[in-house]
């Protein structure tokens, strides 16, 4: 994949190509989880890529299409756990399909389907996600998404979903654990159903120094919110 040499005393060499893959099989998805190291002689040293077995297929837990006529991309629809339990959800950065990878970028309205499920991990190249994207009622226990940190478009803070500048909120979790939402001054909107649903969080905060502008529809629709209030 790449090789390189440095002096004698200096840092150990640093990979920089593309993101290792491995294909995935008929039980598995993996997941690049890094390098490991072995020293082979005094001079040489072999980073293996290494991998995460992510226990479900795409044939029987993911309906997906391609997001548009020119088959560049992909959207999943849905994701559903019926008979096994994954804790955690890990929507992949590539799909493969008939020999070729396409990456996913879409999440559509209610595709997130899991009544085991506690976490969400979305992928660098995810740039589009649907207000709905976690069906609540099916999903009541998760509490936390995550964010690939190379993702350009969206970022997670403490498991709640922003756009990634933090100027808008777009998701919070239905089981999200804190009592206390305390609004962060960067975020100038709250967007269409950010809070809908949510049970644990009691109150929701905004310091005097905030830039909320705009509260979008049905952005606290059905949540047990029940103190709003300026500190």
């Amino acid at each position: 994949m790449q090789t390189s040499k440095v002096k004698a005393g200096e840092v150990l060499p640093e990979y920089t190509g593309d993101t290792p893959k491995r294909d995935q099989d008929s039980q598995y998805f993996y997941v690049f989880n890094g390098f490991e190291s072995k020293l082979k002689t005094t001079s040489l040293i072999t980073y293996t890529a290494t991998y995460k077995e992510v226990d479900y297929t795409i044939t029987d837990n993911y309906t997906r299409g391609f997001t548009d006529e020119s088959k560049t991309a992909i959207e999943l629809t849905s994701f559903a756990d019926p008979y096994r339990e994954y804790p955690e959800i890990y929507i992949p950065d590539e799909i493969q399909y008939q020999n070729e990878y396409y990456p996913v970028t879409t999440l559509a309205n209610f595709c997130i389907s899991s009544q085991y499920a506690t976490k969400i991990h979305i992928g660098a190249n995810v740039s589009s996600i649907g207000s709905l994207f976690i069906s609540d009622y099916q999903s009541a226990q998760i509490s936390y998404i995550d964010v690939d940190s190379s993702n350009e478009t969206f970022k997670s803070v403490d498991g709640i979903l922003y756009n990634h500048d933090l100027t808008k909120v777009l998701k919070m979790p239905i089981s999200y654990l804190k009592e206390t939402y305390l609004l962060p001054d960067t975020v100038t909107e709250i967007g269409p159903n950010a809070f809908q649903d949510v049970r644990g969080v009691r109150n929701f905060e905004t310091n005097k120094t905030s830039t909320l502008k705009k509260i979008d529809e049905q952005a606290f629709a059905a949540s047990l919110i029940q103190k709003c209030q300026s500190s």
